[in-house]
């Protein structure tokens, strides 16, 4: 969906190549909860840990969607879930 919009969109099919990606400076990551390699919880921590941009906003989404979840990622950094 973010593809017909005027802004660049990269792919990542993996955690750990999502950190690659991560240090070209985006504005905003939708980060998938379960990626396989590193799992979307640690790419967040490692991106709030050192951030490739100062605005750095970052969109977790998941399909098991629980209370507990979202309060784990919000506390680890996510801007929204």
């Amino acid at each position: 969906a973010l593809e017909r919009e005027p802004v660049r969109c990269d792919e990542a099919g993996d955690g750990r190549l999502a950190l690659t990606q991560a240090a070209r400076g985006y504005d905003l990551i939708v980060l998938d909860v379960d990626l396989p390699g590193l799992d979307g919880e640690r790419v967040l921590r490692s991106l709030r840990a050192a951030p490739p941009a100062a605005n750095l906003k970052v969109l977790m989404l998941s399909g098991r969607a629980g209370g507990d979840d979202l309060a784990q990622l919000l506390a680890a950094g996510a801007d929204d879930y």
